[in-house]
């Protein structure tokens, strides 16, 4: 006999984004698991909800983890931080500091 009562797992990758917080220390942001993807964690740094100093790639199925941050952070011009400042990356001179 089954359990109806637990939800699906969610197939795809789940992501997590750890923030500093300064003197308090670094902390991974809370995201709601049914909305967890890769484009919401992009839509979070876009909107200014997060500003992550490392992204993690959970994918369940295959037991593994992987770090995206530089994946995602370089992706789309409009993402990078530099500084604490979403800036295009044509203005900012490599090496890019996530902090």
């Amino acid at each position: 006999m089954s359990c109806r009562c637990a939800p699906e797992p969610n197939p795809g990758p789940l992501y997590f984004a750890e923030c500093s917080y300064g003197k308090l220390g670094n902390e991974f942001q809370a995201t709601d698991r049914d909305k967890n993807s890769r484009a919401s964690i992009v839509r979070e740094i876009r909107s200014g909800g997060i500003d992550p100093i490392k992204i993690l790639e959970i994918d369940e199925q295959a037991g593994t983890c992987r770090d995206v941050t530089d994946e995602l952070m370089l992706c789309d011009p409009l993402v990078v931080t530099h500084g604490g400042d979403h800036v295009p990356v044509a203005e900012v001179n490599l090496p890019v500091s996530y902090r």
